[in-house]
């Protein structure tokens, strides 16, 4: 890591120290740390105009590793203060002591940190001397460092027109995939030729689609031999539950892929195939032998190893991937770009030259010139490559939101949210005043987008992204940086640092005995293994050692199978801020959590938690609470409530007590996201609640009587909720004095889901009329009439529809004109569903889902819609289970099979 990185550093990090300083401010004197807070600002204001030099003047000759030790010694010592005066209000509070008793460190370590301090401030007057030498500095500034070059970017819509000059290869790679005798197929190419892109295509199309019965795309690991690697090719090959028995032995997995393709054709894309010397074992797991089996490869494989393909008995067919003509080059950029014509025209020999007929490339740079001022780009030298240019081109604080993709797993698929939460522990994205955290980390994730450097690998029913990853020809490049700048280490690396750890990945299952000596000043534990973590309690005493306490900022075991280590020694994390014990199957959390005094996400979702102790409701600056439909009651009356909490998230909360509601209504007002399960009794308390939370842009509410079956939902008007986005209700509907059923749809949102509402005039009418609606699902009884009429001029904006369990459905006819831009539609269980009147002119649907619908419907519907893909599936009806406790039967999605 050079000099530029280390800078890169100390200009992500600064706010957040600056924000500690602060905070020290209401403890100790105010001088040495104003006059801290003063010089880090000016640093940052210098870094920040250091940014918009051109390359050519080096800031590297800085001694920034010098200054970041200081930097980092500064920071654990402002921690190591904090962390007492928290452990003293501990004890104090514990011991009933008079308040007035002054909260202060001993005095050693008062005078430690005025040594650090002036330490800081020695180092900070040589580093801003140096750095005013580079150019103009504006002095202090009290604004944090702000990660966003470009504001209100859009996530960018997948369009098939961008693919340019592989259109033969994509039908030839599609008859090959549909010819009977082929069942083998290697792509291959240089970096960023546009294999995955091919084969993308290939795998997305129409008549792949209706050849195959599944389809399951895979990432190469080298423990591809693993269970993992066949449930997850059997998850996405079929819906049937069986396959998703976590029991089966390895043994038993490879047999139930070969029995189910031994009467189905079934493809599997191994993505990032390195080399052949893994085609043997492949070849065995995926169970070639099967006639069911097709297997395509994408990778980049020397020459003597292609050669071998060509002529191996198993491998007949090779896709040999060119770099794009000058013309091809060329078209695909102006596809794509934002920019002036005259601009792009401006740099068309420049840009040809440098990306060397390679999509990837092509794609990036474009991405940099439609995101940020042309001169800056002309500024920057090229010489070091496309990706380097844009790497260099973003602020220092988009550096490191970007670069933190490096410390996941290779090909790694990371859940949004969770990426969000980690980033703004980490302190990734502190935000001006006037906004919100997760607002700066989705912007800078549109940004990271919209360059081409991360790729989305789900994506929601608006769109948005669900999950994402680096790319692994960008992770190869960018991984090691991404380990050096956060001073972290990998957990499958044998190699440990001789020197503090600040942050750890952990890939592996346990912890080093030999690890502990350097674990006291770690800030991040995150794991990617799903097996038990052991010996937690020694890395635990490591942790927190002979002050008392540990710095520890992020534990994040998701999906980590019942960890053994949460225990009372949990609240002695006094930095704790974010907590993710999602699919961990734990049992209880101890009381201790809610003495955690900054902790800001508890994520406790898919676990076997019914209620969370009392003492959450301390827990002051809880912003981001994901329950397991967990009971609130009883704990909630004796919690230490304030006046006001602070709460933004509150998912999977189950209230049966009108006290509570009442509670809620006076102390929880500026949630943004609530998904609320409810008795039908405390209807009218619930929906007064909702009409006072303004800044709501998701809502669930699913209102059940006493056995759990859905019940009334009472409602008033969300006419005035602008902001509410997502609206999802289960419930028969009824609406309060003077309010209609128009004025429960506020009028930006964007996805709407109805069940069990029982409504008996056709909706369509109404829902039409929302016109930024682009997904719409109808589940159980959410309509209970005969027909349903969907007019010209609706829904401009639907891109999804889903129609479910409407049994008394028999017609539904769609004007011309209605959803032209619906893409993908689902109908199951509608048994009476006889005509689709409109259906045919539907000819931008790509994607069709017949389930357990009649014969003749299906027939129908395949008649007509011949440029889609008609998928008809059968699978048992499975009924809920009314026995479980309130608010675990998902009454509103009745599953066929797993569906």
């Amino acid at each position: 890591m050079d000099g530029s990185e280390e800078s890169t550093i100390v200009c992500a990090t600064a706010p957040l120290l600056i924000h500690k300083l602060r905070n020290l401010l209401n403890y100790e004197s105010e001088v040495p740390i104003r006059e801290a807070i003063d010089q880090l600002e000016m640093i940052s204001t210098g870094l920040r105009d250091a940014e918009k030099i051109p390359n050519d003047l080096d800031i590297n000759n800085l001694s920034w590793i010098e200054f970041l030790k200081v930097l980092q010694d500064l920071e654990d010592s402002t921690d190591n203060f904090t962390g007492e005066i928290e452990l003293q209000r501990r004890n104090i509070s514990l011991k009933i002591i008079s308040p007035l008793i002054c909260l202060r460190p001993q005095q050693d370590r008062t005078g430690l940190i005025s040594e650090k301090l002036n330490l800081f401030t020695t180092s900070a007057k040589k580093v801003f001397t140096e750095l005013e030498n580079l150019g103009p500095t504006t002095g202090t500034t009290s604004s944090p460092l702000h990660p966003i070059q470009t504001r209100n970017l859009d996530y960018p819509v997948p369009d098939d027109s961008d693919f340019v000059g592989l259109n033969d290869k994509v039908d030839e790679v599609v008859k090959l995939l549909c010819d009977e005798e082929t069942h083998a197929i290697a792509v291959t190419g240089k970096t960023g030729s546009g294999k995955t892109f091919l084969t993308k295509t290939v795998y997305n199309a129409t008549e792949v689609k209706r050849h195959f019965d599944g389809r399951a795309w895979v990432n190469f690991s080298e423990d591809f031999e693993s269970r993992e690697f066949l449930i997850d090719i059997l998850t996405q090959l079929t819906w049937d539950w069986e396959f998703l028995d976590e029991n089966l032995s390895y043994e038993e997995l490879k047999l139930k892929l070969l029995n189910f393709s031994s009467n189905k054709r079934c493809l599997i894309v191994v993505d990032d195939f390195p080399t052949l010397e893994y085609f043997n074992r492949l070849f065995d797991v995926c169970g070639l032998s099967s006639k069911g089996i097709w297997l395509m490869l994408i990778g980049f494989m020397q020459d003597e190893e292609l050669a071998l393909l060509e002529v191996g008995a198993c491998f007949c067919h090779l896709i040999r991937l060119q770099s794009l003509t000058d013309e091809e080059s060329w078209t695909l950029f102006c596809k794509k770009a934002r920019i002036a014509e005259e601009e792009a025209t401006d740099l068309k020999e420049n840009i040809l030259r440098k990306c060397g007929g390679s999509p990837r490339e092509i794609l990036i740079m474009e991405g940099l010139l439609s995101t940020t001022k042309r001169p800056r780009v002309i500024e920057l030298k090229i010489q070091k490559g496309i990706l380097n240019l844009c790497y260099h081109d973003l602020s220092s604080q988009m550096k490191v939101c970007f670069l933190y993709f490096g410390l996941f797993p290779r090909a790694f698929e990371i859940p949004v949210r969770r990426l969000f939460h980690l980033w703004v522990a980490e302190g990734l994205v502190i935000t001006l005043p006037a906004e919100k955290n997760m607002d700066v980390a989705e912007e800078c994730l549109k940004l990271l987008i919209r360059r081409n450097l991360i790729e989305v690998t789900k994506v929601r029913l608006d769109g948005s992204p669900k999950t994402c990853r680096m790319p692994t020809t960008i992770w190869d490049v960018f991984s090691a940086t991404a380990v050096a700048l956060g001073y972290s280490h990998v957990r499958n690396d044998m190699n440990l640092p001789m020197s503090n750890i600040r942050r750890v990945t952990d890939y592996t299952t346990g912890i080093y005995p030999h690890y502990y000596d350097y674990m006291q000043y770690l800030r991040s534990y995150v794991s990617f293994n799903s097996r038990t973590l052991e010996s937690f309690s020694k890395f635990h005493d490591a942790l927190v050692n002979s002050r008392g306490f540990g710095l520890l900022v992020v534990l994040d075991l998701e999906n980590v199978h019942k960890p053994a280590m949460l225990s009372v020694t949990l609240g002695k994390l006094l930095h704790l801020k974010h907590l993710g014990l999602r699919r961990t199957f734990l049992d209880s959390l101890p009381r201790s959590v809610g003495d955690l005094p900054f902790l800001e996400t508890l994520d406790v979702k898919h676990t076997n938690m019914t209620t969370l102790p009392s003492s959450i409701w301390k827990a002051k600056n809880l912003q981001h609470l994901y329950l397991n439909e967990n009971n609130f009651d009883i704990s909630f009356k004796k919690a230490y409530i304030r006046s006001e909490i602070i709460l933004q998230t509150l998912s999977g909360l189950f209230v049966g007590n009108k006290s509570v509601v009442k509670s809620y209504s006076y102390t929880i007002l500026g949630l943004r996201k609530l998904r609320l399960t409810f008795y039908s009794k405390l209807a009218e308390g619930i929906a007064d609640w909702i009409s006072k939370l303004k800044d709501l842009q998701s809502l669930k509410l699913r209102s059940i009587e006493e056995f759990n079956r859905p019940s009334t939902l009472k409602l008033g008007s969300l006419q005035t909720h602008d902001n509410l986005l997502e609206l999802y209700l289960v419930g028969l509907l009824t609406v309060s004095n003077g309010v209609t059923i128009e004025s429960l749809f506020p009028p930006n949102l964007k996805i709407l889901t109805l069940s069990v509402s029982k409504l008996e005039e056709d909706p369509m009418p109404i829902l039409g009329k929302l016109r930024h609606l682009n997904c719409l699902r109808l589940f159980r009884d959410s309509y209970v009439g005969n027909n349903m009429i969907c007019h010209a001029g609706e829904f401009p904006q639907l891109r999804v529809l889903k129609l479910w369990m409407l049994e008394n459905l028999k017609t539904w006819t769609m004007m011309e004109g209605t959803m032209p831009h619906l893409r993908e539609l689902e109908i199951r269980l509608c048994s009476n569903l006889e005509q689709a009147e409109g259906l045919p002119s539907m000819n931008t649907l790509k994607d069709v889902s017949l389930i357990n619908m009649p014969d003749q419907f299906v027939e129908y519907v395949e008649s007509v819609l011949v440029s889609a893909f008609v998928k008809k599936i059968k699978f048992p009806f499975l009924q809920p289970k009314l026995t479980q406790c309130p608010g675990r039967c998902n009454f509103n999605e009745l599953k066929i099979g797993s569906a």
